[in-house]
């Protein structure tokens, strides 16, 4: 992710700008269409077999280019303004990481998905994150330390070409 402060109005504007520009239009439309469908699977699904389901394009994976680290970036950004401030989902890291692995997937991209609970406090607390090329966490900059990884999809990296 970039270093700059999206706390600045026009800085958020030009976020908005890029996130609808034309080139990300099919992974905003992509993510409307599979979401309701994965967000009904995800409840009724145990996870094991709803990953299996998510998980297409075959085994061998490319990595994400420039250009591809940006637009997932984009996508997500529309991914929690969907859950998070239209739908006010309370938990959309779950939800936005089941649709995005499938989507990256798709596209024959290098991605994992982890589910990891806070190490501190309780209740327990969950969350789910995407790693990009085996390294790359599609996340805001929180600190990871304060999570253990309990289940990672695929179990092992995937072969990249």
């Amino acid at each position: 992710m970039s270093g700059k402060d999206f706390s600045n109005p026009m800085l958020r504007a030009e976020r908005v700008v890029r996130m609808l520009h034309p080139a990300n239009g099919y992974w905003i439309l992509h993510f409307l269409r599979v979401f309701p469908g994965i967000r009904r699977d995800a409840a009724g699904m145990p996870l094991p077999a709803l990953l299996d389901l998510l998980d297409t394009g075959g085994s061998r994976r490319k990595p994400f280019g420039d250009e591809d680290l940006e637009r997932a970036w984009c996508i997500r950004r529309f991914a929690d303004f969907l859950l998070i401030r239209l739908m006010r989902l309370p938990n959309p890291c779950y939800i936005r990481s089941l649709v995005l692995f499938h989507l990256f997937r798709r596209r024959g991209l290098d991605v994992r998905i982890v589910f990891g609970v806070h190490k501190q406090g309780t209740p327990i607390r969950g969350h789910s994150w995407l790693i990009l090329n085996g390294g790359t966490l599609l996340e805001p900059e929180i600190s990871m330390d304060l999570w253990a990884p309990v289940y990672a999809y695929p179990k092992v990296p995937p072969a990249v070409s």
